[in-house]
């Protein structure tokens, strides 16, 4: 697998620098004039930071190059695991690049000691985690097509939801989003902080397993 990952990275490591440049550019601007709740930033930060492996998507694409990888005499689980791998590296990387960046980069409206505690790390971590999970089934079955396709259901989903709570009332989105909020607090609350991390982390755990599981099954019936 580890072969797998290292020919991925060499294969799109100027797309992925160039990526993440243009990310870069983006977070030095929130680092500057950005919010100064280290909680935002580390959500924000942590869904652009699921963007880094796009690259790898839209040059397969371009250069029909997953079917050559296939024809190796690797399986396509080893290279789905490799995807993972190369995946979630990138964005923890990106995660603690950001964070070391805005925390001592001169002019900075955030310290160290905001953001370098147990709730924003767990929370940029928990955000990109799901990102990639939910992302990388649709892109490994469809390519840079799934891609497409996953971030329109996604906003289709939530023109539903938004219509729903409009013809509802607004009293329908409170509800919702304060039973969600209770529903956290609680669990919180009875489990105490640690307990409540442990159940994240099982949670993420749990979901990582359930896409690569989802993706291994369409990739192996992808056809190229």
């Amino acid at each position: 697998m580890l072969k797998i990952v290292r020919m991925d990275w060499i294969l799109n490591r100027n797309a992925i620098l160039m990526n993440a440049s243009v990310l870069g550019a983006f977070f030095l601007y929130m680092v500057w004039r950005g919010p100064e709740r280290p909680m935002v930033f580390a959500v924000f930060c942590s869904l652009m930071v699921s963007f880094l492996p796009l690259p790898i998507v839209t040059r397969e694409d371009k250069f029909k190059a997953m079917g050559l990888g296939c024809s190796l005499p690797v399986a396509r689980r080893t290279i789905v695991m490799a995807r993972y791998a190369l995946s979630f590296g990138l964005a923890a990387t990106g995660i603690l690049v950001v964070g070391i960046a805005a925390g001592w980069m001169p002019n900075s409206v955030m310290t160290p000691g905001l953001l370098f505690r147990a709730g924003p790390i767990l929370a940029a971590l928990s955000i990109s985690t799901i990102g990639l999970a939910l992302l990388l089934p649709f892109t490994l079955r469809f390519g840079a097509l799934g891609l497409m396709v996953a971030l329109v259901g996604f906003q289709v989903l939530g023109i539903v939801l938004f219509t729903v709570v409009q013809l509802r009332g607004p009293s329908a989105g409170g509800g919702l989003g304060d039973m969600i909020a209770r529903g956290i607090m609680g669990a919180h609350e009875r489990l105490g902080p640690l307990g409540f991390d442990a159940l994240l982390v099982f949670f993420l755990m749990v979901l990582v397993s359930a896409s690569m599981a989802v993706s291994v099954w369409v990739f192996q019936r992808r056809e190229f």
